[in-house]
């Protein structure tokens, strides 16, 4: 993907400044996640590419909560609403909110536009019905199938997001440093939009729905379930 590429993510799209300083930096970074995840995702001696796409979509998705916590801590971003926090019956914390849903969904280079792009480029004619995707996810919140995503078994991949998110966002963390933390979960949707554009072995819009699926549910995720 050339710089123009990254910087408008879907066509039409304004360029984003603060994004152009870090363009070149970023297609590398992304190329090296991808490299690493699809080491990280073999099964049975093969590349099983659904956990490799909701891997990324993991790491991506929680990416985004913590840049939201990365511009609290620079003072970007205000500390007061910057999540709204879902509590379950069990105790456990569920971080959403419009800061999050920012990079994640909403801004003019997010997660969302990212993948989507990449889907509608590699041959998708339909995409995702992203809204009743979130719908979904919120509606999963403290029951044991949250994060489970609703694709064929044939599509499925070996381990769940969580697994996933536990496994590989600390030694990903590596490929990040010196990096602005603000862009931190869409390193993770380039990686896997280079995917999505590189090979031809999922229905597109499969390959987005796993990625958008697990980064929808990860982005809630408390930074608590990874000791962080």
């Amino acid at each position: 993907m050339d710089r123009r590429t990254f910087l408008t993510a879907v066509a039409g799209m304004a360029l984003v400044p603060e994004v152009a300083v870090a363009a070149e930096d970023s297609t590398l970074i992304a190329t090296n996640l991808l490299a690493d995840f699809k080491a990280a995702c073999q099964h049975n001696g093969e590349l099983h590419a659904p956990t490799l796409l909701s891997a990324l979509g993991a790491c991506a998705g929680f990416g985004c909560q913590m840049a939201v916590r990365a511009g609290v801590r620079e003072g970007k971003i205000p500390a007061k609403g910057a999540f709204v926090v879902a509590t379950t019956k069990d105790g456990e914390n569920y971080y959403l909110g419009d800061q999050i849903n920012q990079p994640l969904l909403e801004a003019r280079i997010s997660v969302w536009g990212l993948v989507g792009a990449a889907a509608q480029k590699a041959g998708a004619t339909t995409l995702p019905d992203i809204h009743d995707i979130v719908r979904h996810v919120v509606g999963r919140i403290g029951w044991p199938e949250f994060g489970t995503l609703r694709v064929a078994a044939a599509d499925q991949p070996f381990e769940k997001p969580i697994e996933s998110l536990k496994r590989l966002w600390a030694p990903s963390q590596a490929r990040l440093a010196g990096a602005d933390p603000l862009f931190q979960g869409w390193h993770f949707a380039y990686a896997a939009q280079l995917f999505i554009l590189q090979t031809k072995v999922i229905d597109p819009k499969i390959e987005a729905q796993i990625v958008m699926e697990s980064a929808v549910a990860m982005s809630m995720i408390d930074p608590k379930n990874l000791g962080l």
